[in-house]
């Protein structure tokens, strides 16, 4: 068999010539979401994403304590109650919660709570004070929530209304060339 250089190949039949064997490149696991199939149904196929989902936005709460011990039952506590303000806004960046107890006299104390939400936009922030740690968590989740429900509703209520435009210039006459 003759090249174009004038070189002629010659072959036994019997020739093994062992090559090593290719190793896919350690970045081809990333890429192996790209080859599935298309999703026919709204969950099905989806990828299994562990930590913080859309769901799952507990690590976009922040509880701090000033003068006070926080225990695991009162993060969970506050956990739970502030978990269902992400339900009304999506758009929530993070939110503070800040827990302070205050003593008024030798035997009594008065706690706050003061909660932070982070959004687009300006930020809610809501207090509130009694003599029960859980009523005055009560109290700033509910004011939190009246305030991301008013924003809501004013933003849509935004969006519906129209207003006419006023241009200080005259616009050109257009022509219709037939």
């Amino acid at each position: 068999m003759g090249n174009s250089n004038g070189l002629e190949l010659v072959s036994d039949g019997d020739v093994n010539v062992d090559l090593p064997e290719r190793k896919p490149p350690p970045y081809a696991k990333a890429f192996e979401t790209f080859n599935r199939p298309a999703c026919t149904g709204p969950n099905e196929n989806k990828p299994k994403i562990e930590g913080n989902t859309m769901n799952d936005r507990t690590n976009d709460i922040i509880i701090s304590g000033h003068n006070m011990e926080l225990t695991a039952a009162l993060k969970s506590t506050v956990r739970e109650k502030v978990s269902r303000l992400f339900d009304h806004e999506q758009h929530i960046i993070r939110m503070r919660i800040e827990l302070d107890a205050v003593q008024k006299t030798h035997n009594e104390h008065e706690f706050a709570a003061k909660g932070h939400i982070e959004i687009k936009g300006k930020p809610l922030v809501a207090n509130d004070s009694s003599e029960d740690l859980y009523k005055s968590i009560d109290g700033m989740v509910q004011k939190l929530d009246r305030m991301l429900r008013r924003r809501s509703r004013l933003r849509v209520l935004k969006r519906k209304q129209t207003h006419e435009v006023d241009i200080p210039a005259q616009l050109p006459k257009v022509v219709n060339a037939r």
